[in-house]
């Protein structure tokens, strides 16, 4: 019996004209092929993207509210600024117009005058001894220009309260009052027992233009 080549025990015998791979070099294919499927893969870069467009989309959301919240801001400054201006040329309108102080609040020389003669009618002769009635005092009224305040002090001694009551209600009603456009008023009015009657201390006030005073047009 003759005998021929050994028959291989194990694995696969390598073709005519081909060498055998050693195992490293079966284990760096196999690392290359499996880089080349993540390559083909690239689920890192499907992670990155997604994160950078989540990054973008918040920025965007970011920008959009502050682009809003500037928008408000702006509105409500440029309504503030409107209605600004508008208030500024309504107070150069009236400061145009200078209204003339002499025609709205007539002056008169015949505040105390007038007074006296209401008092008269309402306590005759009596009015001499029981009412005093001073001087008209004349000042400035603040926070005006060209307009007076005229106010004439009273004190009533001792009287019936329904008297005093009387002169009161008659005293701007007086004829050389009315015909001039005086607005007479009370400005000051205290009352007490006094004897068989009463005292009284009365302030009877008006308004009136600074004669000298000229309307700038």
């Amino acid at each position: 019996m003759t005998t021929g080549a050994p028959i291989p025990t194990g694995g696969s015998a390598p073709l005519p004209g081909r060498t055998a791979r050693p195992a490293s070099s079966e284990a760096q294919l196999a690392a290359l092929a499996a880089a080349a499927d993540r390559a083909n893969r690239p689920t890192g870069m499907i992670v990155l993207t997604a994160l950078l467009a989540g990054i973008g989309l918040a920025f965007l959301l970011v920008s959009l509210a502050a682009y809003s919240r500037s928008k408000s801001e702006y509105r409500v400054n440029f309504e503030t600024a409107t209605r600004t201006r508008k208030l500024l040329a309504d107070i150069d309108s009236l400061r145009q117009l200078r209204p003339d102080v002499n025609k709205l609040y007539p002056p008169t020389n015949f505040m105390t005058a007038n007074i006296s003669e209401v008092a008269q009618q309402v306590w005759g002769s009596a009015a001499l001894s029981s009412v005093r009635i001073g001087d008209a005092q004349i000042s400035p009224l603040p926070f005006s220009e060209g307009v007076d305040r005229a106010t004439v002090q009273c004190v009533i001694d001792s009287q019936p309260l329904e008297k005093i009551l009387r002169w009161i209600d008659e005293v701007p009603k007086h004829k050389g009052f009315m015909d001039g456009g005086h607005k007479v008023f009370v400005s000051q009015f205290t009352v007490q027992p006094s004897g068989p009657g009463w005292q009284a201390n009365i302030n009877y006030t008006m308004f009136q233009g600074r004669p000298e005073f000229k309307a700038v047009k």
